[in-house]
């Protein structure tokens, strides 16, 4: 099952969504304005360093067996148990 990533990754935004609306309701607008951007930034910041590091990204290897044999999905997705 290549696709069981997927499920992983909705559990942990499940149990993120209440303190993400709890940020959201119980702070006033600016400062979670600016929580959210935070977050934001650092997603970003992350993926920039996952991809430099890992020499992936969208002009990166075009092989045809690269893709294949699922050596693309193991570098660019992480296995939910890692």
């Amino acid at each position: 099952m290549g696709w069981s990533w997927i499920i992983s990754c909705y559990m942990q935004l499940t149990l993120l969504l209440p303190f993400l609306l709890m940020i959201f309701t119980k702070l006033p607008r600016a400062a979670s304005s600016v929580i959210y951007g935070i977050m934001i930034v650092a997603t970003l910041g992350v993926n920039m360093w996952l991809i430099i590091d890992n020499e992936t990204g969208l002009i990166g290897r075009f092989d045809r067996e690269y893709f294949l044999n699922n050596a693309f999905l193991e570098q660019v997705f992480m296995k939910p148990w890692f």
